[in-house]
């Protein structure tokens, strides 16, 4: 009896394997609460022409799903309507922060429903 007792201690304490912690889970999908600020920070990086700020719309973030990604990501539109080539852009956001800045396609932003942009229009384009 003791020699028993003492193998299983001795296996769970001396040379045992020890098992793996759980590793955590990280959700790319976080919801980006305060995106709009993130967004003018960009913007006020990639901008150069007032016009652009003052009449800057902008989408809520969707879930939508991306061409190279099996996972949904939030992605906010904007919209750039007095410009002669009127930009439609895309925000695409991983686990809530801003990480890329590129042209909507309509798969992304064409259900888009827009808003004005305010927080843009009042700052000035960094030079």
């Amino acid at each position: 009896m003791l020699i028993a007792a003492l193998a299983v201690s001795g296996c769970s304490s001396f040379g045992g394997t020890k098992r793996p912690q759980a590793e955590a889970t990280v959700n790319p999908n976080v919801y980006p609460s305060n995106y709009r600020e993130q967004i003018v920070g960009v913007l006020n990086m990639q901008l150069n022409n007032p016009v652009d700020f003052r009449t800057a719309l902008i989408s809520q973030p969707m879930l939508k799903p991306l061409a190279d990604s099996s996972l949904p990501h939030y992605v906010v539109c904007l919209q750039f309507p007095n410009r002669s080539d009127h930009q439609i852009k895309v925000v695409i956001f991983l686990e809530a922060a801003p990480t890329q800045y590129i042209d909507a396609t309509p798969q992304l932003c064409g259900d888009a429903a827009y808003q004005p942009f305010p927080e843009l229009a009042k700052m000035t384009p960094a030079k």
